[in-house]
């Protein structure tokens, strides 16, 4: 085999150059005059964000409204109107035009009303309107103690204590047998396909919002990032593995357990966002159900947590310190999702978590059924009536607790 020299690192650098080359040259030309006729400019605005304040004494009433260029061509703002009638407005940058992807705020002094419906509407210079709807006008949650609290207070009631709760079937688990372990493992794994399933889908229905560019294609995006995760994830397990030559039962198993809260953490903290951005949106009576309904979904989740533990013995210091750290790892997040949700909403940060929930999830599956398929000198024995009921249990279960959200 031939060593990487000098002389192949040139070769291989020769074509990103010519390659730069000819961008630099189309870059110059005028592809939109084709015979003489030029085609008017693209323009597509998304409204990623809207802040609603209230009068204080330091500011009025105002919207605040974040937007970005998901078009080709340069757009220059040059009117606003709320409900049809024109306002006064600014706007940053202040010559009011957003490049290629730039994003940019409109401040809108005007004396709402809470629980009344605006509609704003972008008009830009050549003439194109752009509207977004405010259904209920309320006032987004200001970055204060009362409301950081209040927002990690939601997180800790849908996401730790619910999970503490779920890890309370460990003792009960301990006097299973060989094949009511294998009944939990295959109920788990019909639990964790459930919500990987559950999250793709919500990260699908996110993809197509209105208030994400296409440009940064969200729906491929989330697929990339949920493959990639659950690569890199796989590479990171193989590794320790490897490293760790034959890992003893009990090492393996506290180990899967905390991949499995990690899985699920990252789809709590999608949760967290669910909940956050509809306080912050002024849904209060779908913030409250969401907290109501994901707290009954998530004590499920504990189960799934220290079902590969279920053959293992801790003494009662080890025991206690494992299943706080577990809650933790599984449940912190959803609070970290709410205070993105209600101060800092974005969809497509919430297109990325959901993703990355996702791959983790899925890796857990492989893990779980990876052991369980290790275990048994026959895998064929693993295809029985208790082992599909296990797994139609775990969907049924997560089916039934999902229709409280």
């Amino acid at each position: 085999m031939k060593k990487f020299g000098l002389s192949t690192l040139v070769l291989a650098v020769i074509p990103f150059i010519l390659l730069g080359a000819f961008v630099s040259f189309l870059l110059f030309q005028d592809l939109r005059n084709v015979a003489g006729t030029e085609f008017p400019p693209v323009e597509e605005i998304v409204f990623e964000r809207i802040v609603i304040q209230s009068e204080s004494e330091t500011q009025h009433h105002l919207f605040l409204v974040d937007i970005r260029n998901d078009g080709p061509d340069p757009v220059t703002i040059a009117q606003v109107q709320v409900d049809e009638a024109y306002w006064y407005f600014t706007m940053t940058p202040e010559d009011k035009v957003l490049g290629r992807l730039q994003s940019g705020t409109i401040e809108i002094p005007y004396h709402w009303t809470e629980g009344d419906a605006y509609n704003i509407t972008l008009l830009t210079a050549s003439g194109v309107t752009f509207s977004h709807e405010i259904s209920v006008a309320v006032e987004s949650p200001p970055m204060s103690v009362q409301y950081f609290s209040f927002f990690a207070l939601l997180g800790f009631y849908v996401g730790i204590v619910p999970i503490m709760i779920g890890l309370a079937w460990y003792p009960s688990l301990r006097r299973l047998t060989v094949s009511s372990w294998n009944f939990i493992l295959f109920l788990t794994v019909g639990l964790l396909v459930f919500l990987g399933v559950e999250t793709v889908v919500e990260g699908i229905e996110m993809s197509g919002g209105e208030m994400v560019a296409e440009t940064f294609h969200p729906a491929v995006l989330f697929f990339i990032i949920l493959v990639s995760t659950f690569l890199l994830l796989q590479v990171f397990t193989e590794r320790g593995r490897i490293s760790s030559g034959a890992r003893s039962e009990s090492g393996g198993g506290l180990t899967l357990a905390y991949m499995v809260a990690l899985g699920i953490g990252l789809h709590n903290l999608g949760e967290g966002l669910a909940i956050g951005t509809a306080y912050n949106t002024g849904e209060i009576s779908l913030g409250a159900t969401l907290v109501i309904g994901f707290a009954l979904h998530n004590t499920t989740e504990g189960l799934a947590i220290i079902s590969p533990l279920a053959r293992q013995s801790f003494n009662f210091k080890q025991l206690v310190k494992h299943l706080i750290l577990l809650g933790v790892v599984a449940g912190a997040p959803t609070i970290v999702g709410a205070w993105l949700g209600g101060f800092a909403p974005s969809l497509l940060w919430g297109i990325i978590f959901m993703a990355i929930g996702a791959g983790a999830i899925f890796q857990v599956v492989y893990s779980i059924t990876a052991q369980i398929f290790s275990r048994t000198e026959n895998p064929i024995n693993l295809f029985n009536f208790t082992n599909f009921a296990g797994l139609m249990l775990g969907f049924g279960v997560m089916f039934g607790t999902a229709l409280l959200v």
